[in-house]
């Protein structure tokens, strides 16, 4: 509920133990309420809100002669905003770069990319872009 009036939701992601939940917001600034229905086979829920801005940041992998490295994946990259790990909601690549898209706490703050090694390649080099 956005300012005691319901909101669609228009999307679900599971990410580990937390649900990301879009919908279309009236306000950037409103109040916002997650009604949760307590289903009856289980012990009473609690939901925690944790109010999250998309963004997305660009990113270039290259190997160590300096080559664009393709074929990576979501799992392949991790984002850091403030030391807390952030969940990445998407991969795009395009050309020799990629999108990464993900929840952030802050719109504006500086978030650090995380690349985990693939075992069978040489070690890669991620570096951020404007």
């Amino acid at each position: 509920m956005e300012n005691g009036t319901r909101r669609p939701i228009t999307h679900v992601t599971e990410v580990g133990n937390q649900y990301l939940l879009e919908f279309d917001a009236a306000s950037p600034s409103s109040d916002v309420e997650v009604v949760l229905q307590q289903p009856r086979d289980l012990p009473p829920l609690r939901a925690d809100l944790e109010a999250t801005t998309k963004r997305s940041v660009r990113v270039r992998v290259t190997d160590p002669m300096g080559r664009f490295v393709t074929g990576l994946e979501r799992t392949d990259f991790g984002i850091v905003e403030k030391g807390a790990p952030r969940p990445i909601t998407g991969v795009t690549q395009l050309d020799n770069e990629y999108f990464l898209e993900f929840e952030a706490a802050n719109p504006s703050s500086d978030v650090e990319v995380v690349l985990r090694q693939p075992r069978d390649l040489p070690p890669l080099r991620a570096k951020k872009l404007q």
